[in-house]
């Protein structure tokens, strides 16, 4: 991606990181190293302005123009991303701007759920399913992914993927066609349901991107991880435990691309090498 342009948003995360939100630059910690006054169940002052400045931002962040990736000037990158992935994969993606770069201490800043296409879906004996009713029209029109960004939980077209750098896949192990067919009929039920730009896994009435995954495919189960007065899911967190085998997901591939640059596979072994890790606590009270 281009140096100081992103996709907007990224620009809603990055300005709540600013007021103190998941993954600022200070990191994240093990929920057991949280401060006493968050153990406590105390309120943070941090929280408590990304609750009051994250929607406005978040709906300013959708009403701008969205910038190219460094994957917008990958040729066939569609085709090549479909031929990968099955229903209900778990893809985890990572910007390119150099800001989001510097703010988020997590390689990966954005996590979707691929739908499938129409093929895929008839392949797996899903298309049919009344479940897939409610998308059906729009999977057809080039919207197979679903994610929790902007406002809201909603479905997106492809792509939304230019804006980023690197997609890693991810399969669950545990999905029959009734699991399967439960999953898109929760995926209906949460549809609409309000972005959360604070990132607070407290709050049950709005949804980050990495919690409405969880919301939807069994075995999702990442730890709660303290930053800057909330406790938050972290998308490496997923592609750790994955990779390591800690929940029933595997790695199928990473792809990556710099600016100008030519398409390229990254291993799980390099994958994981990747990954950022829980600070150590610090001796003051205040991070």
């Amino acid at each position: 991606m281009s140096a100081g342009f992103f996709r907007p948003v990224t620009i809603v995360a990055a300005l709540a990181l600013a007021l103190g939100a998941c993954t600022g630059k200070a990191g994240y910690f093990a929920a057991e190293d949280a401060p006493d006054h968050i153990k406590a169940g105390m309120p943070d002052f941090r929280l408590a302005l990304t609750y009051a400045k994250g929607p406005p931002l978040s709906a300013f962040a959708e009403k701008l123009p969205h910038a190219s990736g460094s994957f917008s000037t990958i040729a066939g990158l569609e085709p090549q991303v479909v031929a990968l992935t099955r229903p209900l994969d778990v893809i985890l993606l990572r910007s390119g701007n150099k800001f989001a770069k510097q703010l988020f201490p997590s390689e990966f800043t954005h996590s979707v759920l691929w739908l499938g296409t129409e093929a895929q879906l008839r392949k797996e004996g899903l298309w049919d399913q009344p479940e897939l009713a409610p998308f059906r029209e729009r999977i057809r029109a080039g919207y197979p992914i679903a994610e929790a960004a902007y406002r809201d939980v909603h479905l997106s077209p492809f792509a939304m993927t230019s804006d980023y750098e690197r997609l890693a896949i991810f399969r669950s192990s545990e999905l029959g066609l009734k699991t399967k067919r439960a999953a898109y009929a929760r995926i209906a039920e949460l549809e609409g349901t309000p972005f959360d730009p604070s990132f607070d896994v407290n709050d049950k009435t709005r949804l980050s991107c990495l919690e409405f995954l969880q919301e939807v495919v069994p075995g999702l189960d990442l730890p709660a991880r303290y930053a800057q007065g909330r406790f938050a899911v972290i998308p490496d967190d997923a592609a750790r435990l994955a990779i390591t085998g800690q929940i029933p997901f595997r790695f199928v591939a990473h792809l990556t691309a710099e600016e100008d640059g030519p398409l390229q596979r990254v291993d799980a072994q390099g994958t994981f090498s990747l990954l950022s890790q829980p600070r150590a606590k610090p001796k003051h009270q205040v991070y």
